[in-house]
């Protein structure tokens, strides 16, 4: 096994030959360079033909977990062993240890790189240090933990000791709060969504900028689609705003020195800096996944449901009842910044619906699926993950991710990353 970062010799010295240059096309027609960078007034546009490595080469994910930490509904008296609930995010920390939060006991729990429970810090209350309706788990500088809710954010040391909170989400007009930077000092925020969709294909648009924890002043980075909606009228009359079908949600945000920012329905990643200028955009030529007519039979079906489920078509659009639809469905909905500065782009399931439908909110349908780009923004290879699990971190030359088995019990399981050579 390799760090994340290698890459053979000979492939390194092939991709740098081709870097600044435009290396021949093939006879054939097919595009000699895997990546080429070129300049644009001064932003470098990174762009991928295929992958660097060959169908059966790259990085594999082992199919069975080095290590798992969990129980079914009889183990939650054995600490080393919980019986997760709601589990709404996994860190790795430093030495190791793996931070787990769990909303349904509004903690987190963490445990030693062997697993072993080593202490828990939270809990349900609205005091300093406690917890409610925790709904995510990130770090900054070094080791530092951040729980979320949707009003504050709670800074804890890696022993679980209380920092600090920051509150952003108050009656008093506060912005949505997307990050906070790696140093643990800057909050990315954006004004609340107002519909008011543009074009034919109903793109709705939002500022994002870094602001200090007042959030008195922002630096915005990039105007940025928020998703894509149309005006519907229901039966009683009154009018509401349906997401396009087969179409993503929200941009889609990561930060380490650089701000990474993506939308799922184009296959490419914008960079900016610490500036908010924009440094890079890496872009990668994948095939995109046709609507077929077997997908509009799911959400005819999907939709019947939906009306069944609430006696009325309130929410439940037809596919007749929307002026554009897309042709093919969008690429991504998730990114994760692996070692080394790889970015992991989790591709959409075939079954999907779009970013809204419950098939993709509920967990992985089919194996996850993640294209890997290197720091400069190089399409690598695609991993597929072991079923059932969806992947939260990758650190130390492992997948780490939260499995369900058939009956729904939550367990974290880490796996290791092996490279495979043609």
């Amino acid at each position: 096994m390799v760090g994340l970062r290698d890459t053979t010799p000979a492939a390194t010295a092939f991709c740098v030959a081709c870097i600044g240059a435009s290396c021949a096309d093939s006879p054939g027609g097919e595009r000699a360079e895997p990546f080429r960078q070129t300049d644009s007034a001064g932003v470098v546009i990174a762009e991928s033909f295929r992958p660097l490595w060959s169908e059966g080469e790259g990085w594999s994910v082992s199919p069975e977990p080095e290590l798992s930490i969990g129980a079914g509904a009889t183990g939650d008296h054995d600490p080393d062993n919980p019986a997760f609930g709601w589990i709404r995010g996994v860190q790795v920390l430093s030495d190791g240890s793996i931070a787990v939060a769990d909303a349904t006991i509004a903690q987190v729990l963490v445990f030693d790189s062997s697993g072993r429970f080593a202490h828990r810090f939270g809990g349900e209350g609205e005091g300093p240090g406690e917890l409610r309706n925790l709904g995510l788990l990130a770090k900054c500088a070094g080791d530092t933990l951040i729980t979320g809710d949707p009003y504050r954010r709670n800074f804890f040391d890696s022993q679980g000791n209380f920092i600090r909170t920051v509150s952003h989400g108050t009656a008093g007009g506060r912005p949505n709060l997307w990050l906070v930077s790696a140093d643990c000092l800057s909050f990315l925020v954006s004004g609340r969504v107002t519909m008011n969709p543009v074009g034919d294909e109903g793109f709705v648009y939002i500022h994002l900028g870094w602001s200090d924890e007042t959030f008195a002043v922002r630096d915005t980075v990039a105007r940025v689609v928020v998703g894509q909606f149309q005006a519907l009228a229901d039966p009683e009359g009154s009018v509401g705003y349906a997401e396009v079908p087969w179409t993503s949600t929200m941009p889609i945000p990561v930060a380490s020195e650089d701000l990474i920012l993506g939308y799922g329905r184009w296959a490419e990643l914008r960079f900016h800096g610490p500036d908010a200028s924009l440094k890079r955009v890496a872009r990668w030529h994948a095939a995109p996944e046709s609507i077929t007519a077997e997908d509009r039979r799911l959400f005819e079906e999907e939709r019947a449901a939906c009306e069944a489920r609430y006696q009325s078509q309130r929410s439940c659009n037809a596919l007749e009842e929307f002026t554009w639809l897309p042709s093919h469905k969008f690429f991504f909905d998730k990114l994760v910044l692996g070692a080394g500065g790889n970015i992991w782009v989790r591709s959409v399931p075939e079954t999907s619906l779009g970013s809204s439908d419950s098939n993709l909110r509920g967990g992985p349908v089919d194996p996850e699926r993640w294209t890997v780009l290197s720091p400069a923004g190089q399409w690598l290879s695609t991993v597929e993950l072991p079923g059932g699990l969806a992947l939260m971190q990758v650190a130390n030359g492992r997948a780490y991710g939260v499995h369900r088995d058939e009956l729904g019990v939550a367990t974290v399981r880490v796996h290791r990353i092996e490279t495979v050579v043609g």
